[in-house]
């Protein structure tokens, strides 16, 4: 759905590469979520940063929509100064918000510059305030996916230990004891 997304949003605005970053606040840092078009080293889908002096932060805490022209070489955005594409001179970042809160940012770049125009901003104000909610579900889902993982591993080694516990009481023979432990383990641990 997301490549549809950005392949549709390219359309209607001039748009080089498209980046949905989220944001863990309490860690501090935000993740390139998803990226579509050109493909930038340490701004790559999965790539966790440091929040701390970036566009992302600035928009996160000011709620507002930071455009920049042409190179945008702001000292205050230390990303800046490790930009990895300097041909890609224009960009918006704008808030994703749901149930009243930023989640994170939509980021589009170009290297036309003066490509967001007060047209094109309005236009990506708009998609971000509607794909937000959507973006917050996506991550609740991927959430309750990786509870759902660890509910299996715990029930899985809560049953071996189960099982050695009733292999430990079931005899006084240690050799057999000892066989039948290492095998109940090898099913957690790799040995």
């Amino acid at each position: 759905v997301y490549q549809q997304f950005c392949r549709e949003l390219s359309r209607v605005v001039d748009s080089d590469r498209i980046a949905i970053i989220t944001v863990d606040r309490e860690a501090s840092t935000m993740e390139f979520k998803y990226v579509y078009g050109r493909w930038l080293p340490r701004h790559a889908p999965g790539e966790v940063v440091p929040l701390d002096h970036t566009r992302t932060k600035n928009v996160l805490e000011t709620g507002k929509t930071h455009v920049w022209t042409d190179t945008d070489d702001d000292p205050q955005f230390r990303i800046n100064q490790e930009s990895p594409d300097r041909e890609l001179r224009a960009g918006i970042t704008t808030p994703l918000g749901s149930k009243g809160r930023a989640i994170g940012v939509l980021n589009l770049r170009s290297r036309r510059p003066g490509a967001y125009g007060p047209r094109e901003q309005a236009i990506v104000r708009r998609l971000a305030a509607q794909i937000g909610p959507a973006i917050e579900n996506a991550q609740l889902y991927e959430r309750s996916q990786q509870a759902e993982e660890e509910i299996r591993k715990l029930s899985k080694e809560r049953s071996v230990v189960d099982e050695v516990a009733r292999i430990v009481t079931s005899t006084l023979e240690i050799d057999r004891v000892y066989e039948e432990f290492a095998t109940q383990l090898k099913r957690v641990v790799s040995f």
